[in-house]
């Protein structure tokens, strides 16, 4: 059993909670955003995320799950993190997942990380196999750090890391 807070709003407002949630299933609605860490990290895996609102989490990832993840991304996911080493210990990142994951960022779907230190990426597969797909209209974007990093650590048997853009992925000026 997982507690989804979620605030009804047509303005999204930044907020900050410390809590965190495991769940397999979570659609964020149009109308709804989120202020907590959706996933726990490596122990979250075959989980499915839509966004179609907004994930706004900042100093923790904004989404952590483990390997066979699937992420669609139709509205907004962003976060500030200048601190922390996520549910992977690889610093604050705003999304990570294990392995053979898939990261859709949708027409209009956006992912940014702000006014964040260098270290700790937008996106960071920590596994192989994983696909990113960034469709016309999406964006990946990160300010001082890398949009996106492949950790590359685990089964090393199973195939490369993958982009797709049709999208925008840009790191802003200062970053790796």
């Amino acid at each position: 059993m997982f507690k989804l807070k979620t605030i009804q709003c047509l303005t999204i407002i930044f907020l900050a909670f410390s809590s965190s949630y495991a769940q397999t299933n979570v659609t964020v609605g149009v109308n709804q955003a989120v202020g907590s860490t959706i996933g726990t990290g490596p122990g979250d895996a075959n989980a499915n995320v839509t966004v179609n609102g907004a994930v706004i989490v900042d100093n923790a990832p904004a989404i952590s799950l483990g390997d066979n993840a699937v992420i669609d991304i139709y509205g907004t996911v962003t976060g500030k993190s200048d601190r922390g080493n996520g549910n992977y210990g690889s610093g604050p990142n705003l999304i990570e997942v294990g392995s053979e994951a898939q990261i859709t960022i949708r027409d209009g779907g956006i992912i940014a990380k702000r006014l964040s230190s260098r270290h700790g990426e937008t996106i960071n597969v920590h596994g192989r196999g994983n696909t990113i797909t960034v469709e016309q209209g999406g964006l990946i974007t990160s300010t001082n750090s890398a949009a996106i990093w492949f950790q590359n650590t685990g089964n090393m048997t199973l195939g490369q890391n993958t982009i797709i853009n049709h999208g925008t992925i840009e790191q802003t000026p200062g970053g790796k």
